[in-house]
């Protein structure tokens, strides 16, 4: 996520909200370039994130820290698929302005 000091986290996801759920944006102004800009980062990140925890070996008798792998895995898709769902919903909510 881009960040911009002063800002907290929470700033951020509620600005990320209303750019998504608010007014719909034009597909040619900057506001939506910056929000298919960020989905492609965000996604990346997660990509090369699933890409590592696939590079983590555990032994068979590791119970545990399969367990976690496993659990990681699982969030780090679940992240995946709600940024996706988030960038549809965007675009959907654009097409209307093109």
């Amino acid at each position: 996520m881009l960040r911009t000091p002063g800002r907290t986290a929470t700033d951020r996801s509620t600005s990320h909200r209303q750019a998504l759920y608010g007014p719909p944006k034009s597909p040619s102004s900057p506001e939506y370039a910056g929000l298919v800009k960020q989905h492609i980062f965000i996604g990346e990140n997660l990509l090369q994130t699933l890409l590592w925890l696939d590079g983590v070996v555990c032994q068979p008798t590791w119970e545990e820290a399969r367990a976690e792998r496993k659990a990681a895995v699982k969030f780090v898709q679940g992240q995946l698929d709600e940024c996706d769902a988030a960038f549809k919903t965007l675009k959907e909510r654009s097409k209307s302005l093109a």
